[in-house]
């Protein structure tokens, strides 16, 4: 079924759904519910994942976070990172990578933060290689109608 016409946010709020009717069938708060399916013992919020700030492609996952609030304060200064280097990102896939790298290393971000790379339609070897060259840690494909893609 092509489900290019979907979005992000079906997805997402299909997964609420999902994850809200679990924690209901278990009778557990979601936030325990979904530590239950991690097996973890400690209750966290989870932390956002910024879209947008270093480009149309890359998101920021500030992973080495504590607090909501120690995320928001890692947004403001890539923020600042990124308009000190010129603005978002829009060049090619890895010229973006490149300067997402550098804003990163000048803010002493790496092994804190990840980034995320959204749709670039590579070929399966080129993407592996990205992902040995980069600390990425989300990847997602959007559908493509008639080629047999998915959410990766």
């Amino acid at each position: 079924e092509d489900k290019s016409d979907f979005g992000r946010a079906v997805f997402l709020g299909t997964s609420m759904a999902m994850a809200r009717a679990g924690a209901h069938a278990a009778d557990r708060s979601l936030h325990a519910y979904l530590a239950d399916l991690s097996r973890s013992e400690t209750l966290r919020v989870p932390l956002p994942i910024f879209a947008g700030v270093l480009g149309e492609r890359l998101s920021l996952l500030p992973f080495g976070d504590a607090t909501f609030a120690d995320a928001c304060a890692t947004i403001d200064k890539v923020r600042t990172g990124v308009a000190h280097h010129g603005g978002a990102f829009i060049a090619g896939v890895e010229q973006d990578l490149d300067a997402a790298m550098d804003v990163l290393k000048k803010l002493g971000l790496l092994g804190h933060s990840a980034l995320g790379l959204h749709g670039i339609g590579a070929a399966a070897s080129d993407q592996a290689e990205l992902f040995n060259r980069y600390p990425i840690a989300l990847y997602y494909q959007p559908f493509e109608t008639g080629r047999g893609q998915d959410v990766s």
